[in-house]
């Protein structure tokens, strides 16, 4: 029984944590850092935030119910869900790429603008699978608050993964300089979120499996 006992108690951890990790992506990306950089330090228009924004949502909703049939067919949801992580992680650093490689702001825009509609729709994705898992990291009984936890710890991830990501932005943590980093400004954000994201979402890799 306690053999039983120890993964069970991993995976629920893992997959709580998860809320953690793709919390940083939601409020450094979503929320916060894109939006001011494109409309605030590029000073371009709202709709290249929103458009991208919609289409990305859109192509979401037309795809998750084939792809949610699929998974319940076979049983795995966590390779879809590995699959979508690792493609929100890698174009979310290639936004901050795109924003060191072209010096053109046309193409710069076009680059960036791709990559965030395939971060946010594969974040998005990732989501459908991981709701989904569940009912494997917990059981009826406690279903729900392990989703609590989970909601909890994504509030936490919020905020820290914004407190993480500022010295790169800034060169400063509320006037406490770090050494070696330089603040970038709203650019220099992608690519450390991406990391952040990539390193506490690994238990979950680890740690959840499917039935």
């Amino acid at each position: 029984m306690e053999q039983t006992q120890k993964p069970r108690l991993a995976a629920t951890i893992s997959w709580i944590i998860y809320d953690f990790a793709n919390t940083i992506y939601s409020m450094n990306v979503v929320s916060m850092y894109f939006s001011t950089w494109i409309v605030v330090d590029l000073a371009l228009g709202d709709q290249f935030v929103s458009i991208p924004n919609a289409l990305s949502v859109f192509f979401v909703a037309i795809t998750m119910p084939i792809l949610g049939e699929i998974s319940d067919r076979f049983h795995r949801k966590m390779p879809f869900l590995v699959v979508y992580t690792l493609a929100c992680i890698f174009f979310t650093a290639m936004i901050g790429v795109a924003g060191y490689a072209f010096s053109g702001q046309r193409m710069m825009i076009t680059y960036v603008i791709i990559a965030f509609i395939f971060a946010n729709y594969s974040y998005q994705g990732g989501l459908v699978f991981y709701n989904a898992m569940l009912p494997v990291v917990s059981s009826e009984r406690s279903m729900g608050r392990v989703s609590g936890y989970g909601v909890a710890l994504g509030y936490l991830g919020s905020i820290l993964g914004l407190i993480l990501v500022l010295p790169f932005v800034e060169g400063s943590i509320y006037g406490l300089k770090i050494p070696f980093i330089h603040g970038g400004g709203s650019m220099a954000a992608f690519i450390p979120t991406s990391v952040l994201f990539l390193i506490f979402t690994l238990p979950t890799f680890f740690f959840v499996k499917d039935p």
